[in-house]
């Protein structure tokens, strides 16, 4: 067996064309950049093992139809070894669909999130893909939290502090 090591040139058209594909929703071309077996890490979608399960539970492309990775707000890190990587990068879109799960209703508001991708590289491919970005920020602009300091974010302090010392007890 022979093991693909990229260097920083292969590594940047790599996730360039991962992101690309991802920012034209086409998932064909973003699973092309993947294993067979990937390991696919996602706060929305869960742990997702192959490309397969990959497909059926991303549901990024109907939630956000208009989502875009601003390409001057990626940025790639890469590992000495050069097998594994890390991107960070900014998020926006509009909720004009279903995010399915976790079950969210479109609000056709905007998002705009920043996270980061960790990336570990197998024969010149991704095999494990882990997103991370805060989802309780992204739950505030979906409404589906509330914002700081609002009249439900006290309520759900409150009711917080009543189960706690309920539970106490």
């Amino acid at each position: 067996m022979t093991v693909v090591v990229l260097d920083q040139h292969a590594l940047s058209e790599l996730l360039d064309g991962f992101l690309d594909a991802y920012t034209r929703h086409d998932l064909d071309a973003v699973l092309a950049y993947c294993t067979d077996d990937v390991l696919w890490e996602d706060p929305t979608a869960g742990i997702l093992h192959g490309r397969h399960a990959v497909r059926s539970a991303l549901n990024v492309f109907r939630a956000f139809p208009d989502m875009k990775f601003g390409t001057d707000e990626v940025t790639y890190f890469m590992s000495l070894d050069g097998t594994r990587a890390a991107s960070s990068w900014r998020l926006t879109g509009t909720m004009a669909g279903p995010l399915d799960p976790p079950g969210y209703v479109p609000t056709n508001g905007p998002i705009d999130i920043k996270g980061v991708c960790l990336y570990e590289l197998r024969d010149g491919l991704i095999s494990h893909h882990t997103i991370v970005f805060d989802m309780v920020e992204l739950g505030r602009q979906i409404d589906a939290l509330p914002t700081v300091g609002s009249v439900m974010d006290k309520m759900a302090v409150r009711l917080q502090g009543l189960k706690a010392r309920r539970k106490n007890r």
